[in-house]
């Protein structure tokens, strides 16, 4: 996002000096600039592609992440969480009905088909050198008006059809209605899993995850207790544990897990 924005202020920037002055003339407190041998109106063209370049180098990663996540999330269920599991060799295109079977829940329909749009764009991307290939065009007319127009809503326009043998012109937009798509289909990941796993192992994840980032204080019994709660009320808020779960946790912990 920092990189997004720089280039946002970056064109801002420079559209507001003499074109034709070098780069390290109109920035001279900026000593790095000086390598640059650049015409104010030469790095405008550089400028105007950084946006594609950045998104065809961020799509790729953001759709890694997520999967990883969802991965991650079909580990907890499994109670193989954090160990390797077979979890690993679910691929992408498969992770979402994986996930909405092993919690008997549905994932929306808008998202999964936005979701899909993306996968086929970072599969351009990265075999195929941004060629838009013959696909995309039929992926995005067939989306439903709801997931358009909530592309639409974020990215500022339609997704960029053409011909199948030209260049993806991805933007700073389709960047943010990336992240989009994969942030709201994680909350809806996240919620799903909350439902799937019983309270009781929830707990146990709590008190792993409170004994692993914070073991100093995990190993101060006389304070452990309150401590615990702290970390569960601001990172399980939603779980709501009462006063039992997280003590019968704690002692299930202690007694069966070497504290470390």
């Amino acid at each position: 996002m920092a990189v997004l924005a720089s280039i946002c202020v970056s064109r801002a920037e420079l559209a507001a000096k003499d074109p034709d002055i070098f780069l390290p003339d109109a920035f001279d407190s900026e000593p790095d600039l000086v390598r640059l041998n650049l015409r104010i109106r030469d790095a405008m063209e550089v400028i105007g592609g950084a946006g594609q370049a950045l998104a065809y180098m961020a799509i790729p990663f953001v759709l890694s992440v997520h999967h990883a996540y969802g991965v991650d999330c079909l580990r907890m269920i499994a109670g193989d969480y954090p160990a390797e599991a077979d979890g690993e060799s679910v691929e992408l295109s498969e992770l979402h009905t994986r996930l909405m079977e092993d919690t008997g829940s549905r994932l929306p329909d808008d998202l999964l088909g936005l979701f899909d749009l993306l996968r086929a764009v970072r599969n351009r991307i990265t075999h195929y050198a941004g060629v838009r290939g013959s696909h995309l065009n039929q992926k995005w007319r067939g989306l439903s008006r709801v997931a358009q127009d909530g592309w639409r809503n974020v990215a500022g326009r339609d997704f960029p059809t053409g011909p199948s043998t030209e260049e993806l012109a991805l933007d700073v937009g389709e960047l943010i209605g990336a992240l989009m798509v994969v942030t709201r289909l994680g909350r809806e990941m996240n919620e799903a899993v909350v439902g799937a796993i019983a309270r009781d192992r929830w707990a146990s994840i709590a008190a792993e995850d409170f004994r692993d980032v914070s073991a100093a204080r995990f190993a101060q019994q006389a304070t452990r207790l309150r401590r615990f709660r702290n970390f569960v009320r601001e990172f399980y808020g939603a779980l709501e544990f009462n006063e039992g779960e997280l003590v019968s946790a704690l002692q299930a912990l202690s007694a069966n897990r070497p504290e470390r």
